[in-house]
C-alpha cells in the first residue's frame, strides 16, 4: 500500500495478517465478523478454520500457537461468542500461549440501541489477556493490530485481545493516512545480567535443585538445562501444573513434577540448599496450601525472562532476567562437564525406571 490510494479496512487487516506470516484463522464467525469473512473469500493465500463452538476455536488456536512458536489469530463471534470463549482463553494466558484475539462488535451507529449481541467486549476479555482495545478508528486499526501480534510474542508471552466494529472494515481512506504500519523486527532476549555470581552460587552449593517451567520450553533450552544439570549434579523438577516438555524425563536427572502445594514442595525439595529456579511461578499451588515451598536453610534463585516475577511471591538470594537458552548456554559452558559413565548410567537406570 503506497501513495494516496484509497484502501478499506479489510485489506488493511488482510495486509497485517499476510505480514505477520498468518495463513490460517481458526473462529466460529457470526453476522458481525462478516465484513471479515467477506475479506477472506477473495484470499486464497489465508485459510478460515472453522469451529462448531468458540471453545474449540482457542484449543485449535492454542495448539496452533505453541507448535508453530508464533502468535495464532482467532476470531470469535461478539459477547455471546466470546463469553463461549472465556475457558480456553484463561488456560491460554495461564499457560502463555501467544494468541491475537479478536471480535466482532456492532456497528458505531447502532450502539446507541443496544443492538442484539453488542456488549463490553474488551471488559469481558480484560481478565483473559495481557490488554483488551476495541478499535475506535480506521487510522489506528493497522497500529493496534501489529500491537496485537508483538505483545502476544513477547515476555511473558500471551493472548491479546482486539474488538473490531463492523464499520471499522467497511470504512476508507487515503492509504497515506490509514495503511497498516510495517512490521517490526526484534531481537531476542541475551544473556541475562548477573550471571556470573549466578555461577558461582551454583557451583558454591552442596546440593542443587533446579525447577524448570514451561518458559524452558518455550525457549527450545531443555538442552541447555540438561547440560547445566549433569555439570551440577542437580536434580531437576518441573514445576506444578506446567504445560509443555521441559525435560526429557528419560534424562537421569528428571525428578517429576512437583505437586502443587506447598507442603509437597518443600519435601520434594528437602535436602538441597540452592534451589534454582528457571520459570515464570516455580511454586504454584492450588488450592492454597500454607507454608513456604522452600524447605528451611535453602536459598532461592530465579531466572525468569519476565523480571516482574522475581522475588514476587518468595525471597529472592538472587533474581535474574533474560534470555532463558541464552544464560542457561552461559551458565552450561562455565561448569565443568560431568563424568560420562555417571551420567550414562543414571540415564540408563531412569529408562528402565520409565520401560518398567
Amino acid at each position: 500500500m503506497a501513495g494516496d490510494e484509497t484502501v478499506t479496512g479489510r485489506e488493511v487487516l488482510l495486509e497485517v495478517l499476510r505480514t505477520e506470516g498468518v495463513t490460517h484463522v481458526f473462529g466460529n464467525p457470526g453476522s458481525t465478523e462478516l465484513p471479515f469473512v467477506d475479506a477472506l473469500a477473495a484470499a486464497d493465500d489465508i485459510h478460515y478454520v472453522l469451529a462448531l463452538q468458540e471453545a474449540t476455536a482457542v484449543g485449535m488456536a492454542d495448539g496452533y500457537a505453541l507448535a508453530t512458536r508464533r502468535p495464532a489469530f482467532l476470531n470469535l463471534h461478539t459477547s455471546a461468542g466470546l463469553g463461549n470463549a472465556i475457558g480456553n482463553l484463561t488456560n491460554a494466558r495461564a499457560n502463555g500461549t501467544p494468541l491475537v484475539v479478536t471480535a466482532g462488535q456492532q456497528d458505531e451507529r447502532h450502539l446507541a440501541d443496544d443492538p442484539l449481541l453488542s456488549g463490553p467486549l474488551t471488559e469481558l476479555a480484560a481478565p483473559t489477556a495481557k490488554w483488551a482495545h476495541e478499535v475506535r478508528s480506521l487510522g489506528e486499526l493497522g497500529t493496534m493490530l501489529r500491537r496485537a501480534f508483538a505483545d502476544a510474542a513477547k515476555a511473558p508471552a500471551g493472548p491479546t485481545f482486539l474488538s473490531l466494529r463492523m464499520d471499522i472494515l467497511e470504512r476508507s481512506g487515503a492509504s497515506s493516512e490509514v495503511a497498516a504500519p510495517p512490521r517490526s523486527t526484534f531481537c531476542g532476549p541475551g544473556v541475562a545480567a548477573g550471571v556470573d555470581e549466578l555461577a558461582a552460587l551454583l557451583a558454591g552449593a552442596d546440593r542443587v535443585a533446579i525447577v524448570a517451567g514451561d518458559e524452558v520450553a518455550d525457549a527450545g533450552a531443555q538442552a541447555a538445562l540438561a547440560a547445566m544439570a549433569d555439570a551440577l549434579g542437580a536434580s531437576v523438577f518441573g514445576n506444578p501444573l506446567h504445560a509443555r516438555a521441559v525435560f526429557d524425563p528419560r534424562h537421569g536427572r528428571w525428578s517429576g513434577m512437583l505437586p502443587p502445594s506447598a507442603a509437597g514442595i518443600r519435601a520434594a525439595l528437602a535436602g538441597h540448599d540452592l534451589v534454582f529456579a528457571v520459570a515464570g511461578q516455580p511454586f504454584l499451588a492450588y488450592p492454597y496450601s500454607p507454608g513456604s515451598p522452600l524447605p528451611d536453610g535453602a536459598a532461592l534463585v530465579h531466572l525468569s525472562p519476565d523480571p516482574a516475577q522475581l522475588g514476587r511471591a518468595h525471597p529472592t538470594r538472587l533474581g535474574l532476567s533474560g534470555g532463558v537458552l541464552a544464560t542457561l548456554a552461559r551458565l552450561a559452558e562455565g561448569l565443568e562437564p560431568p563424568e560420562a559413565d555417571a551420567h550414562e548410567a543414571a540415564t540408563e537406570a531412569r529408562t528402565a525406571q520409565i520401560d518398567a
